[in-house]
């Protein structure tokens, strides 16, 4: 299949965003479905909380 860079790189960002629409999807469904959510917040990984402020920030 051939196709052009400018399609490469609207897929390349498209799997990109939805990766980034999971983590918010994870991220709202702790705070909705947790007793504490504090707590379990506090376990994110630091690059998912990097991620998580970029995509905030860009918006």
């Amino acid at each position: 299949m051939e196709g052009t860079s400018d399609e490469a790189f609207h897929w390349k960002g498209r799997r990109g965003e939805e990766k980034m629409y999971g983590k918010v999807r994870r991220l709202e469904k702790i705070l909705k479905d947790s007793e504490n959510p504090e707590r379990k917040l506090r376990k994110i990984g630091k690059g998912e909380q990097a991620d998580l402020a970029k995509w905030t920030d860009g918006d």
